[in-house]
């Protein structure tokens, strides 16, 4: 009678046991996965020893190591159930603890021109960056942009990565502490075109650069223009663009000699619909 409430006893404790492993929190679960494994490592040395007590031969010898590797066993559990409930969720779900995120977003690739200029000749970089744009050259300056860390990080990040970082000089750019800074890295990366929008000095080292005189105005009829556009041109691999611009006013075999010269040069498509324009 006794030995029946004791297994009634013990099937309702396994019982209460596996339902706190399937649907406890993780404190219990963990518990109840200790008092499992102790569960069965205790049945295991019970019919060992009941075997080797009651001399029931010849199992005396496997008994004996049976209940050893039980123990053993019932160790290994332990161990491995106290690793994995006081692991973090990640580890637990089987991911790296320090994963980065994935990330599928496509590179950023590099803009062909930073135009670093002072704010107060805003209106004639616009007019500037608007005809590079006309040229197909992918331009950045931040007329849309408000300051603040993330204006500042993106400057220093396309500054640095640009083919072409263009200085336009004035009085006010000369004083600025940022426009300086922005074409001391385009000349340490061998990248700086300069023009001058405002007559003005230039200090030490900026003054060893060329800068172009814009004051007359950009188009082909500027000479200073065609020279800044050659430099630009140079630098973000397209040595057309000012014979480009030089076709504003010449006939269509001018076009034609370009078209054969920069087959691979983004404004193909419009040197050519001009060139057809000019031969109807």
């Amino acid at each position: 009678m006794a030995a029946g409430s004791f297994l009634l006893i013990l099937l309702a404790a396994v019982l209460l046991t596996l339902l706190a492993l399937f649907r406890g929190p993780h404190w219990l679960k963990f518990v109840a996965s200790i008092i499992l494994s102790l569960i069965g490592a205790a049945l295991c040395f019970f019919a060992a020893g009941w075997i080797i007590y009651n001399n029931v031969t010849p199992y005396n010898n496997l008994a004996l190591w049976g209940g050893v590797v039980a123990g053993l066993a019932a160790a290994a559990g332990v161990y491995s159930l106290l690793r994995r409930w006081t692991a973090k969720p990640a580890a637990r779900a089987g991911a790296p603890p320090h994963s980065p995120p994935r990330s599928f977003a496509p590179p950023i690739l590099p803009i062909d021109i930073f135009i670093s200029y002072k704010r107060d000749e805003r209106a004639l970089v616009h007019a500037i960056a608007e005809r590079l744009k006309a040229l197909q050259l992918s331009v950045w300056f931040d007329a849309d942009i408000h300051s603040g860390k993330t204006f500042d990080a993106e400057i220093d990040r396309h500054v640095r990565s640009a083919k072409c970082v263009l200085v336009c000089w004035s009085p006010g750019a000369v004083a600025s502490d940022w426009v300086r800074g922005e074409a001391t890295i385009g000349r340490q990366r061998n990248v700086l075109a300069a023009t001058m929008l405002v007559p003005c000095d230039l200090p030490a080292p900026f003054n060893l650069v060329h800068a172009n005189d814009l004051t007359g105005g950009i188009g082909a009829s500027n000479s200073e223009w065609m020279q800044a556009l050659d430099r630009i041109g140079a630098l973000v691999g397209r040595p057309g663009l000012a014979a480009f611009e030089r076709l504003e006013t010449s006939g269509a075999a001018a076009f034609g000699e370009w078209i054969a010269r920069n087959a691979g040069d983004p404004l193909l498509e419009e040197a050519v619909r001009r060139l057809k324009a000019l031969s109807v």
